[in-house]
């Protein structure tokens, strides 16, 4: 078989690609091609005009949806080495082939979704528009770039790419990468800046994302490559993420480390590079929570230069979180496994209670579930009138540092249950700043409670810590000053 780059050189050389016609309408940006193309560009005046930063540079845009047009005569050595070289993966009586990325060229296609929130794609496209694409491809990143990334999907029959996330509720300074394949990083705060391949909602602009932060973790699919079969229930594909936790569980540590509400507003499948060619006219998205981009909320400002066009994020400082790498690192190792614990279940209200969203007694409800999650834990539910009573007296020795404190807290989370009994039961409460300080109160203490299990463990027996085992312990390491 002829050098598969030599090939894709020569024809390469040939092409011509159609910017194509842009209008900007309620659906976004929409392109149309014409059988006489108003303007087309040369394979290095492609790759110069897709290898723009900003995302609100509509030349860029364009570039990377360029339709790509060559002579039959010359597209045919390259069709025939693409027949040869993914043989085992076209199905010769349809002509299609089956992959695990995103195509224009798709015509049938099926996204799964795990439970620990890693999404994958099953595309089937037409040979020959597969092979376009990849022509494309070329043209932007070279063509030893593209047969390079080729060869790799089909030699280790997998694509790597990153599961992205915007989040809401945090702001930070710094990038994080806590654990392997994790990473963590504001986005720029000026238009001018470089934001990848970040994918543009509906009713969305690129100002809205200005200071934000992003959550990526490293991803795998496999198969790279499948025979599409005429049966549309088989959907081969299936991704995991390099690293062993979820996109739900960092953004519970991130809140748990930071203090504050973390929830994704959108997440989408990043393929790095590969994303200016496979199909970024379609970089879908989803959440599974509320979805949007919330409110900036107080703290945040922005700024138009109407000379230079470019727009700037402030933010003030008391707005910004400041977590630390090492303890989150710390958090996200203690979490592993205790999903469906009771430590789990603490985790997940503790997050809900911090909401802004929720109303007040929702908010109350979801955190007194987490102290009953941390605090009775093994409670014999048949005295039910003896929940108050234990829960704060053990959350109060479990949290407490000396008597002044354990007395404090025992009052707090006892007033904190109440206000939350009278929630469960359609009881109004009073929107004033008692109930709202005390919510605040409490919240911190359940937080408290769970970084501390998550650093020691919980208490296996609540009765030995109230009658003072662990003090005995700590005496019992002191050195016996009665011999001095």
């Amino acid at each position: 078989m002829q050098d598969l780059k030599e090939v894709l050189d020569s024809v390469l050389a040939e092409a011509k690609f159609d910017m194509g016609r842009d209008e900007l309408n309620h659906t976004g940006l929409s392109v149309t091609y014409s059988c006489n193309p108003d303007e087309t560009v040369s394979a290095d005046g492609l790759r110069s005009l897709a290898a723009r930063q900003s995302w609100v540079d509509r030349a860029a845009i364009l570039a990377r949806r360029a339709k790509i047009i060559v002579l039959d005569e010359a597209f045919a050595p390259w069709l025939s080495a693409i027949r040869e070289l993914l043989g085992d993966y076209i199905n010769q009586e349809t002509g299609k082939i089956g992959h695990a990325f995103p195509m224009e060229s798709s015509r049938d296609s099926c996204e799964a979704f795990s439970e620990v929130g890693v999404t994958s794609q099953s595309q089937i496209s037409p040979v020959d528009g597969f092979a376009k694409t990849l022509i494309r491809g070329a043209a932007i990143l070279g063509t030893a770039r593209l047969v390079e990334m080729l060869r790799r999907w089909v030699d280790e029959q997998s694509v790597l790419y990153r599961t992205s996330a915007v989040l809401n509720g945090l702001y930070i300074d710094d990038r994080l990468a806590p654990l392997p394949h994790i990473r963590i990083e504001p986005l720029p705060r000026s238009t001018d800046g470089a934001f990848g391949c970040l994918p543009m909602p509906r009713a969305c602009s690129i100002e809205d994302f200005l200071g934000r932060t992003l959550l990526t973790i490293d991803s795998i699919a496999r198969p790279a490559f499948f025979r599409p079969e005429e049966d549309r229930n088989v959907w081969p594909v299936q991704a995991q993420f390099a690293s062993s936790v979820g996109m739900d569980t960092v953004c519970q540590a991130l809140a748990l480390e930071a203090d504050t509400d973390v929830e994704m507003a959108f997440q989408w499948n990043d393929y790095d590079e590969a994303s200016l060619y496979l199909d970024p006219a379609s970089r879908s998205h989803h959440s599974t929570h509320r979805g949007g981009l919330e409110p900036r909320g107080t703290g945040v400002s922005l700024r138009k230069d109407w000379i230079s066009g470019v727009t700037t994020a402030s933010i003030e400082e008391q707005k910004i979180r400041h977590p630390s790498e090492d303890k989150l690192k710390s958090i996200l190792l203690a979490m592993a496994g205790k999903k469906e614990t009771s430590a789990g279940v603490a985790i997940s209200r503790w997050c809900k209670s911090k909401e802004a969203f929720r109303t007040l007694p929702d908010r109350f409800i979801d955190l007194r579930v987490a102290l009953e999650a941390l605090f009775l834990r093994n409670f014999d539910y048949k005295n039910r009138g003896e929940m108050k009573f234990r829960l704060a007296l053990f959350a109060a020795w479990y949290i407490g540092a000396n008597f002044a404190e354990r007395k404090q807290i025992r009052q707090t989370l006892g007033d904190s249950y109440d206000v939350a009994s009278r929630a469960v039961h359609g009881a109004p409460l009073p929107r004033d700043g008692n109930n709202w300080a005390l919510l605040s109160k409490s919240q911190e203490l359940c937080r408290k409670g769970i970084l501390k299990f998550l650093d020691e463990g919980v208490c296996e027996d609540w009765a030995d810590l109230v009658l003072g085992a662990a003090l005995e312990k700590r005496e019992d390491r002191e050195p016996d000053r009665r011999a001095t």
